[in-house]
């Protein structure tokens, strides 16, 4: 994934994959959830220690997002693929708002 922590991509399916760089020592997802306002900044709670902001979410991106149910993520470390999920997609009023800053 060249120059960005992550790609949104649509599967041969019509689903939607997040594919995110992770550092190896991470924890294991655990409920994960993916917060989405209709913006360009969605947040993915992997677990309740690890949230990820993704930043930069094109306009046509966001409005499959807003249409979806679930994102499938691949988490990728130091190349690899470490860990693959369904995360359900959850609809707020707004992700800036749950961004600590």
């Amino acid at each position: 994934m060249p120059n960005s922590p992550y790609q949104i991509l649509l599967d041969p399916q019509g689903d939607l994959v997040l594919m995110i760089n992770v550092s190896p020592e991470e924890d294991a997802p655990d409920g994960a959830m993916f917060i989405y306002d209709g913006s360009d900044t969605a947040l993915l709670f992997r677990n309740f220690t690890s949230v990820k902001a993704l930043r930069n979410i094109s306009p046509e991106t966001g409005l499959k997002i807003l249409e979806a149910n679930d994102i499938f993520v691949t988490e990728i470390a130091d190349g690899e693929i470490v860990k693959d999920y369904a995360a359900r997609i959850r609809i707020v009023k707004d992700v800036n708002a749950l961004i600590q800053q």
